[in-house]
């Protein structure tokens, strides 16, 4: 084959004459090739060469021979046409990645990328190269497989090369753009009976705590409460501060009208308090009727990075990635953990790297437990920005028809249109990822659970009630048998004082009887005997 330029041919003349046939001459401004049958022949040479006419010398006979430009432009390479002469058959690798390429059964059914390959390569001979589900990196395997020559192209491939610049790699035109993010846990709902103490604040619930033992200690000590109880008997002291505590009354011991005055003004601020408190309650009930309390609530990184949801991937991108960034993506390197991403727990502490498609659609969670992904929702903030398109190998002469069509496609809004009927067709499946709460619950009424709650609240008053009553009906039988004991004491007492006058007045009649038979004695012994 012999190279020829006309505009710089008389420049390299020299180099030209002699030269054979078969050797292969490139100058620096490429302008018209020349191609020959008979390459093996030696005895074809280059004699003379001129703007429009070369002359060869072949077996000792020269041959003219004039350049017709439009006989020499180059013909862009046609694949249809080399596809038509020859039996090479294009290879696609891919692997399921809805809404992109949807596998089923082991075949291509639908997908994005599946109609944009279509339009790429009408007329090729296509065989699709499935990759397995035990691969813990499809991304990264099908990338391998281009870049050493066993397959022409790759789907879903350039999400995690985008990360680095692959120098035996070729991608085509970027299309619609993607966000990389965490799928991270819900919002969990507290027991649904677990709003009634969900009022007030742990400060404000030790702040009451504290008040009850204070003022019970106060009672005990200073008031007065168990000045009739001789002996200290933990449950009088009980029975008595509840009867305080539920309005059963109180008897105080006051030697002076200032401890009952200061005793009444105590009591009128506790029942102030309890007033202000009850109203309090009952409206902070109403509004956690609607609006409960919610657990592990997950907005944004610094919330994921602050409860250290940890995820798995099987090699470290992104912790490189995450390193060279700020304090937060050094945050994320820490929580990163080496694993099959497959191998995430779903329990509520772990994350998972997917992509979202106009905030709609989520991404890479083939393989996992439908039922369990319901519990996850995807951070609308971006890790970063990727886009949809294929391997391809370095240099490929089918990149420049793959981009030309998917411009096309994009530019004629067909792309779109593609992307939007595939999460329309998969909007059944996608409305739980992009809602607030576990199991879509809504929380605008009151519904069965809390009103169910209320009952079982109105219950826990009915029972405190009929304890209060029993309380009420043991202190009043701890009281009769207090006041039977002190009237038995009592008349033991008086029984006593009343044995002792007795026997006062026996002896004092005893000594009357004796002083009469002494004078009667002496009155004998001094009267005479007649």
């Amino acid at each position: 084959m012999v190279v020829l330029y006309h505009d710089e041919a008389k420049v390299h003349f020299k180099k030209l004459l002699g030269s054979y046939a078969i050797d292969v001459i490139e100058f620096e401004i490429p302008c018209l090739t020349l191609g020959f049958n008979d390459r093996c022949s030696k005895s074809f040479k280059v004699r003379h060469l001129e703007r429009e006419e070369v002359i060869f010398q072949w077996n000792m006979n020269e041959i003219k021979y004039s350049i017709n430009k439009t006989k020499f432009v180059k013909r862009e390479w046609d694949p249809l046409i080399f596809f038509k002469k020859t039996n090479y058959t294009f290879t696609f690798s891919i692997f399921n990645c809805n809404p992109f390429i949807n596998l089923k059964d082991g075949r291509a059914i639908t997908g994005t990328e599946i109609d944009l390959a279509k339009e790429m390569t009408k007329g090729f001979r296509v065989k699709y190269l499935m990759t397995g589900k035990n691969i813990a990196d499809p991304w990264a395997y099908t990338r391998e497989m281009v870049e050493n020559g066993q397959t022409d192209m790759a789907g879903c491939s350039q999400y995690i090369t985008n990360l680095w610049k692959h120098p035996n790699v070729d991608f085509t035109v970027n299309q619609n753009q993607i966000c990389m993010t965490f799928l991270v846990p819900k919002a969990v709902l507290l027991s649904p009976y677990s709003f009634l103490f969900q009022t007030f604040q742990i400060s404000v619930w030790l702040i009451n705590i504290a008040a009850v033992v204070l003022f019970s200690m106060l009672l005990i000590f200073f008031f007065g409460l168990l000045h009739n109880i001789r002996e200290l008997d933990c449950n009088k002291v009980f029975i008595s501060l509840m009867r305080v505590y539920t309005a059963g009354g109180i008897s105080m011991k006051s030697n002076t009208n200032n401890i009952v005055t200061y005793s009444k003004s105590f009591f009128m601020c506790l029942l102030l308090h309890s007033f202000l408190i009850s109203i309090y309650y009952s409206a902070g009930l109403s509004s956690m009727l609607t609006s409960p309390r919610l657990s592990k609530h997950i907005n944004t990184f610094e919330d994921m990075a602050a409860l250290k949801i940890t995820y798995q991937e099987y090699d470290d991108p992104f912790k490189k990635e995450f390193e060279m960034n700020s304090t937060l993506y050094h945050i994320f390197a820490n929580l990163f953990q080496k694993g099959r991403r497959e191998d995430t727990t779903l329990d509520g502490t772990e994350a998972i790297i997917v992509k979202t498609l106009e905030n709609s659609f989520v991404t890479d969670v083939e393989g996992f437990d439908t039922e369990k992904l319901k519990k996850f929702k995807p951070l609308k903030e971006c890790i970063g920005n990727y886009y949809m398109g294929f391997a391809i190998q370095k240099n490929s002469p089918f990149g420049k028809r793959f981009n030309t069509i998917a411009t096309r496609m994009a530019a004629n809004g067909i792309m779109t249109k593609w992307l939007k009927d595939q999460i329309f067709y998969n909007k059944k499946s996608q409305d739980p990822f992009f809602t607030t709460y576990f199991h879509e619950t809504k929380h605008a009424t009151i519904n069965s659970e809390r009103l169910f709650g209320a009952v079982i609240f109105l219950t826990i008053g009915y029972v405190i009630a009929i304890i209060i009553f029993i309380l009420e009906i043991v202190n009043n039988r701890v009281r009769v048998k207090d006041i039977e004991r002190d009237i038995d004491i009592a008349s033991d007492e008086v029984l006593v004082v009343l044995e002792g006058a007795t026997v006062v007045d026996k002896s004092r009649e005893n000594m009357d009887v004796d002083d009469t038979m002494d004078k009667i004695d002496i009155l004998e012994e001094n009267t005479p005997w007649p």
